[in-house]
């Protein structure tokens, strides 16, 4: 029921409510159907169960009344009272010592940009830490920032010259934003605009080997742990959010 989360999610930021989206993180869900007849017609009375990490839970328990209808509400638009179905009555939270908050960076200024390609990027990234899909999020990491790359050149006016070549494309993004390391004076914006290189050639060698993108010889076969996925997800996050932050600063 993962999926029932994330929906929650959409809908409560959809109501401008990311305080409370942010609460789900991490958190799962199961339906618990009773045996007792609800008000539609054979509609069987249920009950709402989210499991959350220990950090969330005790957040989520202390929740307001109005805050807590705002979230049952929203699972009412998931699962509408109808005959022969069931009827969300009830919401109720639970630990589960075995779920752990993921330390992701959270994106700011790229919550502007109401751009599905590139918020479907950001969401699978960490969706699919959450469900120990470690090889599909440092694809997307990648992806996150080759998306932001070509974004930044089009709306520059200029042609995607490399696409599929995340090295080039971050290059002609660096001279876009004149971020190029040679035309800067102090060391420390040389270092910074340098690494910026190095970070990004090791986010597409680790894609090549780590992530779900190509297939794996017998010989040859890394599995990408926990910690290379939110690596790769908070390097991503990181670089997409400067870029797009100097990209409107520019402008």
């Amino acid at each position: 029921m993962s999926n029932d989360i994330q929906k929650i999610q959409r809908i409560l930021k959809h109501k401008n409510r990311f305080d409370l989206s942010n609460l789900l993180n991490n958190s799962i869900s199961e339906i618990n159907v009773t045996s007792n007849f609800g008000s539609a017609l054979f509609s069987l009375i249920s009950y709402f169960e989210i499991y959350s990490p220990i950090e969330n839970h005790s957040k989520l328990k202390k929740l307001s009344k109005k805050d807590k209808q705002l979230i049952f509400e929203s699972i009412k638009k998931l699962y509408p009272v109808k005959e022969q179905s069931i009827e969300i009555t009830e919401v109720n939270y639970y630990l589960d010592m075995d779920l752990k908050v993921e330390n992701i960076v959270k994106e700011e200024k790229l919550k502007e940009l109401k751009i599905d390609y590139i918020s479907d990027q950001i969401r699978k990234c960490e969706r699919k830490i959450t469900d120990k899909d470690f090889d599909g999020s440092i694809t997307n990491a990648r992806t996150l920032i080759e998306s932001i790359c070509i974004y930044i050149i089009e709306s520059s006016g200029e042609q995607v010259k490399s696409k599929g070549n995340l090295i080039k494309l971050y290059k002609q993004v660096s001279n876009i934003l004149n971020m190029d390391p040679s035309i800067h004076n102090e060391d420390f914006l040389k270092q910074i605009t340098s690494g910026f290189f190095s970070i990004i050639n090791g986010l597409a060698d680790m894609r090549n080997k780590l992530s779900d993108a190509h297939g794996k010889s017998k010989k040859r076969s890394y599995k990408p742990s926990h910690r290379h996925a939110v690596l790769a997800v908070n390097s991503a996050k990181t670089i997409s959010e400067y870029l797009y932050n100097s990209w409107v600063d520019r402008n």
